[in-house]
């Protein structure tokens, strides 16, 4: 959404990374967030290469969930 692309803007602009690692939890669903930072604008700065997924095993086997 658009407060993820005005603080992505703002984070690259002043801050120059290296590297980023995004926790998204309430920033909109994971596909949306890849074709955000995949998009051509951003091609330039860039250059993704790895996501990660984390996640509590035990609710694996947690029928309610």
């Amino acid at each position: 959404g658009l407060p993820m692309q005005v603080g992505l803007n703002t984070l690259l602009r002043q801050g120059k990374p290296d590297r980023l690692l995004i926790e998204p939890t309430g920033l909109g669903h994971p596909k949306q967030i890849l074709d955000l930072l995949t998009a051509p604008v951003y091609e330039p700065w860039i250059d993704l290469r790895a996501t990660l997924c984390i996640l509590d095993p035990r609710l694996l086997l947690d029928e309610k969930s």
